[in-house]
């Protein structure tokens, strides 16, 4: 399977919280780590487990994705079950990006974003960061450009 059609297929996967897909798509190396709160992931069954215990799973959309030389992206705008309501994606070559926003049952809204890495013709490794969303501060305004943000 070419990494195009892969990251489709996480894409897919992850969004529909499709476990048994996701077992089938993830290296079995896989590491997965979350750079601000100093945590390593390591291997499907504890991504699973934590899947499962995760108290409060969010809806989101995917909102871009994107890799090196040669990328293509790809925006996946749908509601889902789990976190990603839009989906951007980009990729190249052994590389590639997620962006979503993610709305929580608890009201919070928070910004991903997926760096993967391929491996064996599987997803290998994800570092994910995660942002929360805030209000611009009026003192920018005469400097930017406002653009829309995702609405859940």
């Amino acid at each position: 399977m070419d990494s195009h059609a892969l990251v489709d297929q996480w894409v897919e996967a992850f969004r529909n919280n499709d476990l048994d897909s996701l077992a089938e798509i993830l290296h079995p190396d896989f590491v997965e780590i979350y750079p601000q709160s100093g945590e390593l992931i390591r291997g499907f069954e504890t991504f699973a487990a934590i899947v499962s215990a995760y108290p409060g799973l969010p809806e989101g959309e995917v909102i871009g994705t994107s890799g090196g030389e040669e990328a293509t992206t790809n925006v996946i705008p749908s509601p889902l079950p789990f976190g990603l309501p839009t989906i951007q994606v980009s990729e190249a070559g052994h590389t590639f990006t997620v962006e979503a926003f993610m709305h929580y049952p608890n009201g919070e809204k928070f910004f991903g974003v997926w760096i993967g890495e391929l491996k064996d013709g599987k997803v290998f490794k994800l570092t994910t960061y995660f942002a929360q969303a805030f209000e611009a501060p009026a003192w920018r305004a005469p400097y930017v450009e406002r653009i829309p943000q995702p609405q859940i």
